[in-house]
Formats: structure tokens, sequence, C-alpha cells
């Protein structure tokens, strides 16, 4: 994979990066999936990683979001080294994620999804459900998604199951 080019050398500016990736290295048995990657992206820019099957794109954004750990390299976010150990790291540092795979859970309905992991309350509390709908609902007034919190996942035609696979992202800070 290679270094973003993106950012040219006249535009370090003092504002620091929304995230930056230094060196990133992983490798898998007889594999060099990143080899020494660059990343920069700053607040408000929107970046596509492009290359063949196994060039490495999915292997780079899986670090980020803490899926799986680098051989070595640093991730900065807003100018301060990171340590994303999990997912849970990365999504209190505000580091969404859109998996290239369906990962919602078909016989769960819309609200159940969209908060699965980040649940009101504690351990012992109870899932709000009135709470979630209306967090839905107003989530999907916001950006405009005509989406029902009450209907299945397996009920969703694909592009209302991309739609939603993008809100739950947009939602990586708890809500309700």
């Amino acid at each position: 994979m290679q270094e973003s080019t993106a950012v040219a050398a006249t535009e370090e500016v003092a504002i620091p990066f929304a995230v930056e990736m230094r060196d990133i290295t992983k490798t898998w048995p007889g594999v060099v999936a990143n080899d020494h990657v660059n990343l920069k992206v700053r607040k408000g820019e929107i970046h596509a990683l492009m290359g063949e099957n196994g060039a490495g794109k999915t292997t780079l954004m899986n670090i980020l979001y803490g899926l799986i750990h680098p051989d070595s390299g640093e991730i900065y976010v807003n100018g301060q080294l990171a340590h994303i150990t999990g997912p849970r790291d990365a999504i209190r540092l505000k580091i969404g994620m859109v998996h290239q795979h369906f990962m919602l859970i078909p016989p769960l309905t819309v609200a159940e999804n969209i908060v699965l992991g980040h649940e009101p309350g504690s351990v012992r509390s109870v899932y709000d459900v009135k709470k979630a709908r209306e967090a839905i609902l107003a989530l999907s007034k916001q950006y405009g998604l005509p989406i029902d919190p009450d209907i299945r996942i397996e009920k969703l035609s694909v592009a209302c199951n991309n739609a939603l696979r993008s809100l739950r992202s947009s939602t990586a800070q708890p809500i309700f």
C-alpha cells in the first residue's frame, strides 16, 4: 500500500491531523499486508483507499479501528498518540467504521442494531427501548433517512441496510 499523497508539503500547518497513521506495518505468515504505510487525514476530508484485492486496505482500517494490532507504527488522533487496543478505544476517540461486509444482525430491529454495544446505563441496567426509539427517530430526521426503528434488519432493502450501517457508524459515541 502506498502513502497518501492528498496532503501537499505546503499544507503543513499548526492544525493537527484528525488521524495520522505513521509507518504502520502488519505482516501475516508469508504476507506483508502493510509495509510502513503513512496516512494523514484532516478534519472534513474524505479519502478513498484504492487498490487490488489483498493490497492491505482493510487491514489498515482494521488497525485504525482496533480490530487487529500493527506489528509496528503509531496512530495519532488530533495530534495525540493514541493507544487503540480495541474498537471501544476507537469509539471513545470518535472513530467509527462501516465494514465492507454487512455487520448487522438480521433478526434484530433497527433500534437494537444501532444501540448494540453502547446500550444505555450500566451493566445492571435494562435496555430502554423507548429512549432508543426516540434517538433513532431523531437521527432518522437529522439525516433525512426514513428509518422505522421497529423494523427487523432482514426486512430492509440492500440500500436501506447500507444507509443504516452508515447511520450506525455515525453514532460511535453513545447517544442514549
